[in-house]
């Protein structure tokens, strides 16, 4: 079938069957009752929305809806759907073994009821959000986009659910729930901020239970109360790990990946602990597995036995040795040009056995140069164990693209690099400077002119007025940035010899 705007089914009918095959498109595709199939192989196009306001819409070939799925009656699903707009199911989906992809960009799951998926594929970028709880009983792709959730409506893994890809580009953003009845870890494909963290939970027996999980890229409010084992908490995240049926207990694993420690932060990895929150302190739930580094790694708790003593339970990695201190937590480093200068500055959530900081800058492929130390300027010198604010300028001399590495120097004289910023930097002139320069000066048949500008203009324009105070050029130059520039004077070789004014 081709060229409709619409396909309607089932008006004035009790029962009726249509078998799809080959390619149909349509705008609009309402069903009000009618029996409706498509058969394997079969592709069904809908450049807008489908209305299945009763009956069945059988799918077991391709059906693309660039528009929403209402469904009110039953949809069944052995086949592919693509949809780009909302998924809305207020009565029957039978999942059968068919795929849904979710290839929209901002997209949502709701409706009156639970939709069970078979495989789910995340697709299109940007926010799919549930306004519903939604389940996933096979495999679900994670791909490109990022699935919003709440404790209200969360996405669930049944016991047979899991997942596969995932990245900074398409994970949970919010609680995710996992159905068990074995004692086989479940990774929970959990971020946030474009930070993919997962979090694992192991369940010590074969008993049906389900566990929820959920990360935050901030610290926990409270990181200094602790038990007697514990020295020191993590400042850079956390991870909500609960139990929401059953009594199994069960070990968590958490992950750690770049960007979360500078090298500093974690010097003996066999110091670590998986920390939980009571509702008061931090207590330890030990270690049973750990690896990786600094940058990258994991660690598995021992079973945690007590659950349900603060609703949400935050988890973190702790350490129980002043060795390992997490000590210097870096939050940000910046280099933001400010009229001639470059300005430096730098937030850490956390200090200990740190001396201070230096700062070296490159350039062009230059060997990298030390510009300011802690050891010549006090105000790079460590200031407190609870982390602080540090500032310093530096003043290139010529246009191009620097690079600023930011050292850190522990009490034992190792040290660190924390972090990295490149910007590209443009002399800037003094208000006091003379604005413009003209050359060559007589000029002939061209004649150049240099302009300083001590900020971003919309509009520049150029004119010429000879001897008399006529205007004799008018050039529109555009926008330009703020610095020098060098710009070629249009409409001078026709001018007659004498004396001209350029503003």
């Amino acid at each position: 079938m081709y060229g409709f705007t619409s396909i309607r089914f089932g008006i004035g009918l009790t029962i009726a069957l249509l078998c799809l095959s080959n390619i149909a498109r349509a705008q609009l595709v309402t069903n009000n009752g009618a029996s409706v199939k498509t058969c394997t192989g079969s592709i069904v196009q809908v450049n807008g929305s489908v209305h299945n306001a009763s009956g069945t819409y059988d799918n077991t070939g391709t059906t693309t809806i660039t528009g929403n799925c209402t469904n009110e009656g039953t949809i069944g699903d052995s086949g592919r759907i693509n949809l780009a707009g909302d998924w809305i199911n207020n009565n029957i989906f039978n999942r059968y073994i068919g795929l849904v992809v979710m290839n929209g960009t901002a997209q949502r799951f709701s409706g009156t009821k639970v939709t069970t998926f078979h495989d789910l594929t995340i697709l299109g970028g940007n926010v799919k959000t549930c306004d519903t709880n939604e389940i996933v009983d096979d495999t679900m792709n994670f791909t490109n986009g990022v699935v919003s959730t709440t404790q209200p409506h969360l996405l669930t893994f049944t016991i047979n659910g899991g997942w596969k890809n995932g990245s900074s580009a398409s994970y949970v953003n919010g609680p995710c729930g996992k159905d068990f009845n074995t004692t086989n870890e479940f990774t929970y494909p959990v971020g946030k901020q474009a930070r993919f963290n997962k979090c694992g939970i192991i369940p010590s027996a074969s008993t049906a239970s389900t566990f929820r999980c959920e990360y935050f890229d901030t610290a926990y409010a409270n990181t200094t109360s602790t038990d007697t084992t514990l020295k020191h908490v993590s400042k850079s995240q956390y991870w909500h790990c609960d139990r929401t049926s059953g009594s199994v207990n069960g070990k968590v694993r958490l992950y750690w990946i770049h960007g979360d420690y500078p090298p500093s932060a974690i010097a003996k990895i066999s110091d670590l602990k998986v920390g939980r929150w009571t509702g008061t302190l931090w207590t330890s739930e030990g270690v049973t597995y750990v690896a990786g580094s600094y940058d990258t790694g994991n660690i598995v708790s021992k079973y945690c036995t007590t659950w349900g003593l603060s609703p949400n339970e935050p988890f973190t990695v702790c350490s129980d040795s002043s060795s390992t201190a997490l000590p210097v937590e870096l939050d940000h480093f910046a280099a933001v040009q400010v009229g001639s200068h470059v300005h430096l500055d730098w937030l850490t959530r956390s200090e200990s056995q740190n001396l201070g900081y230096e700062i070296e800058r490159s350039s062009n492929g230059e060997t990298p140069k030390l510009i300011k130390s802690w050891q010549t300027d006090t105000a790079l010198m460590a200031k407190s164990s609870y982390g602080s604010a540090y500032a310093t300028m530096d003043d290139p001399k010529s246009d191009g693209l620097y690079t600023y590495d930011l050292y850190q120097r522990d009490a034992d004289g190792a040290r660190w690099h924390s972090a990295s910023q490149t910007l590209l930097f443009k002399q800037v002139p003094d208000a006091a400077q003379i604005a413009m320069e003209l050359f060559p000066n007589p000029a002939t048949t061209h004649a150049q002119m240099r302009i300083g500008l001590i900020e971003d203009a919309a509009s520049v324009t150029v004119q010429i007025f000879d001897a008399a105070g006529r205007k004799v050029s008018d050039q529109n130059l555009g926008s330009l940035s703020v610095g020098f520039h060098s710009l070629a004077l249009s409409d001078v070789a026709h001018l007659p010899s004498g004396s001209y004014t350029v503003v």
